[in-house]
């Protein structure tokens, strides 16, 4: 039988970092395996046209998905303090409310990116033979962003509960079925790259389905009755306390590197197609190999908010170093790796010659980021577990609006350092992030590295 939720205030941190923690790390592997699919599959069957034009494309969508995430993370954080001080009415109001409210956000949110998607495009830099398939890809993945909200809807109530398996199952699912439809329209139809956007919104569509009903069967909290779906502005207004400045801060994290992407795509100059395209690529690593951290992250927020409304503030220091040092040593493999073999990398999402020419030495800068980042996001999730997610939201836009884009323009295009300026760029806005967390937990009101014991 399928158990749909698990008590973290309690027992071993070690076991329950990792018990919750391990699925979502794969959940996360099996979301990247599912966005990359999209880029080899393209880059094989569209060259290097193809795989620009949902790289910029994907970072419009992922701007708004990755908003939509950060709201969810609100969720999760909400309905861990409520399920740690077992407030099971408070928790069926909260999904019933936020579930209203990602509806309305969802059609608001698509309307607004359809109308605008062609003036992105064209602020992007977009080379002119992947314009195309990237407004494409851009309207049709809009049109089916509500059920994007359901998806992260679902996993983010499972997370709150403490199980990270439900949203494995989910992603599993998710990420077979976007695979198969990417080969069906762009290996069998010969579609443009641009439709690899239905594949997504399909899988995620099927996956949502099947979550909602799992929990309706296995998860009494997830029974709603009518009047459940009444707004609660009180909680809605927590959820919109702890998720606005989440999603403000993946939102801005995005926005970062669209403007990375306008910096590459002038240090391109006529190779701006391969440019685009190993940024693309680098930037879709990039993310993959910042999962454990995130899903360690996600799971020490997760813990802390538990273990807060169960009054037990003294796990919470612990619950930091351990997250942090399991983060941490699978950052130093992944760093290794990715320096040692950075043309490998571009190998693997099926692309090689200029492409991989422009961005090994991108690589190799970026792959000091995997020892340096584990720093930061522990320090995020136990300030998020403490509800002080505008504190990472406002650390975030400052790194990766402040800091890195300018100095990757300063350092990839002033200094000449091109590729390898923008690498620079990404580990000095990550340093500043550690620096900028850590003060932060040092100057937090509730002091909670200076608890003593566990």
């Amino acid at each position: 039988m399928l158990k749909t939720e698990h008590y973290l205030a309690e027992g071993s941190i070690l076991k329950n970092l990792l018990t919750f923690s391990f699925p979502l790390i794969i959940s996360n592997l099996l979301q990247a395996a599912f966005n990359v699919t999209d880029m080899v599959i393209v880059s094989f069957y569209k060259g290097p046209a193809g795989l620009s034009a949902i790289g910029i494309g994907g970072l419009i969508t992922y701007l708004i998905i990755n908003g939509a995430a950060g709201l969810s993370g609100g969720l999760t954080l909400l309905i861990g303090k409520l399920y740690g001080a077992k407030k099971e009415e408070e928790i069926k109001k909260t999904i019933g409310s936020s579930a209203i409210l990602f509806f309305i956000l969802s059609i608001m949110i698509s309307m607004a990116v359809i109308f605008a998607g062609g003036v992105w495009l064209r602020a992007l830099a977009t080379p002119v033979e992947a314009m195309t398939e990237a407004r494409r890809y851009v309207t049709l993945s809009m049109t089916g962003l509500l059920f994007v909200f359901a998806y992260n809807g679902v996993a983010a109530v499972s997370k709150g509960l403490g199980d990270g398996k439900l949203p494995l199952l989910i992603i599993f699912t998710a990420a077979v079925l976007n695979a198969g439809l990417d080969f069906l329209l762009i290996a069998g139809c010969n579609l443009g790259a641009g439709f690899t956007a239905i594949s997504n919104i399909t899988a995620e569509a099927v996956a949502a389905a099947m979550g909602i009903i799992i929990l309706i069967k296995k998860q009494p909290l997830f029974r709603l009755k009518k009047a459940d779906f009444v707004p609660d502005r009180v909680l809605l207004k927590e959820l919109t306390k702890l998720g606005a400045p989440l999603a403000i801060l993946n939102v801005s994290a995005t926005l970062s590197f669209m403007l990375l992407t306008y910096i590459v795509n002038r240090i391109g100059a006529e190779g701006a197609v391969y440019a685009s395209g190993a940024h693309a690529i680098a930037t879709k690593y990039n993310g993959i190999a910042l999962l454990p951290a995130r899903a360690v992250s996600l799971a020490i927020g997760a813990m802390v908010a538990q273990n807060l409304g169960a009054n037990k503030p003294k796990r919470n220091k612990k619950t930091l170093f351990v997250g942090l040092a399991i983060s941490l040593g699978i950052g130093i493999v992944i760093s290794l790796f990715s320096f040692l073999f950075p043309e490998a990398v571009f190998h693997l999402f099926g692309a090689g010659g200029d492409t991989a020419d422009f961005g090994k030495d991108y690589m190799r800068f970026m792959s000091f980021d995997y020892m340096i980042v584990p720093f930061a996001v522990s320090a995020y999730g136990l300030a998020d577990g403490f509800g002080k997610t505008y504190a990472t939201m406002t650390i975030n836009i400052i790194s990766s609006i402040a800091i890195r884009a300018p100095f990757a323009y300063a350092f990839g295009i002033v200094l000449g350092l091109g590729m390898k300026g923008i690498g620079l760029s990404i580990i000095t806005a990550s340093v500043s992030s550690v620096i900028l967390s850590w003060l932060f937990l040092l100057f937090m009101k509730e002091k909670p590295l200076r608890i003593k014991g566990s």
